[in-house]
């Protein structure tokens, strides 16, 4: 079976809530006032898997201190 390419979604440590706030609730601020923005909150990594759960497995392996967004990974190819 060859191996496709996925995008996962790379929530940075210490942001989860933030990135969930400003993904889900359009808030763009955190209540102490610091601008959010997507480099603040994310980054965005491809992996070479033959699908969806080894790829966000592979990227887990690679950024253990950091959370997957499931729901926005993506099979580019």
């Amino acid at each position: 079976m060859s191996n496709l390419t996925y995008e996962v979604v790379m929530i940075r440590r210490g942001k989860e809530i933030d990135y969930y706030n400003y993904w889900r609730h359009n808030n763009n601020q955190t209540p102490m006032g610091e601008e959010l923005h997507t480099d603040l909150l994310s980054f965005t990594i491809q992996v070479e898997a033959p699908n969806k759960s080894m790829a966000e497995e592979i990227a887990h392996k690679k950024y253990p201190d950091h959370t997957i967004d499931r729901e926005a990974t993506n099979k580019i190819g």
